[in-house]
């Protein structure tokens, strides 16, 4: 589901997630401060990994943390892709990964404490530290990925979209991009054909019919 607020802010994160985020559901979010959940919550590697590589291309002691510990993020996601690609376990990945996990989480600790680091880089490691538990959900509960690249590929042509015509002018206008977007990636997950569904909920309002669910199996005829 899209939603369009004027910020971003805790207040626009519960009027968004409603009550999921009192149900036992994981989220995979960026590491924003207001994204805080009591359930299980899982940190995008795919960011971290972007962060860190601004670290690796540092001269001196600070690039040399980041190569090391991009190489232990590569190797956490090849080994991800395997059990994703069914080469091997989910008990398999588990264990294999484990090492890995365990040298990242030491490596943030030499980083939060190695005088020779630069103060920027210990208060990332030092703040990734007090998180801990969110860099790893994905290894210990099924369904949960290790990053939110899903979402962020479904908002790009929305985000490019906003850019070109330079968004909505009214709450009428949101409302329609929100929906019809919604229904729009709803149904191309389910590879279903959008203008099909959207000739049938038209037929049934001027029938004062109920509108099809996005979610039935069977093809939409108008």
């Amino acid at each position: 589901m899209y939603k369009i607020q004027e910020g971003r802010g805790a207040e626009g994160r519960n009027e968004l997630l409603g009550s999921a985020a009192r149900k036992r559901v994981a989220f995979v979010t960026d590491r924003l401060a207001i994204y805080r959940f009591q359930r299980a919550h899982q940190f995008c590697l795919a960011h971290l990994k972007r962060d860190i590589k601004r670290f690796s291309e540092r001269a001196g002691l600070d690039g040399e943390w980041g190569q090391v510990m991009l190489e232990y993020l590569k190797t956490i996601f090849e080994l991800w892709r395997d059990y994703r690609e069914k080469l091997r376990s989910r008990r398999s990945f588990r264990r294999a990964s484990r090492r890995y996990r365990d040298d990242f989480e030491y490596g943030l600790l030499v980083a939060s404490t190695k005088k020779r680091h630069s103060i920027s880089l210990k208060r990332f490691a030092r703040a990734l530290l007090r998180r801990a538990e969110n860099l790893w959900v994905f290894a210990t509960r099924d369904g949960v990925e290790p990053t939110n690249n899903q979402a962020e590929r479904d908002l790009r042509g929305i985000v490019i979209t906003r850019r070109i015509s330079y968004g909505s002018k009214s709450e009428r206008g949101d409302r329609f991009v929100e929906r019809i977007n919604s229904v729009v990636t709803t149904l191309k997950r389910q590879g279903k054909e959008c203008l099909d569904y959207l000739a049938a909920a038209l037929g049934a309002w001027k029938t004062g019919s109920s509108a099809p669910t996005v979610f039935s199996k069977p093809c939409y005829t108008p």
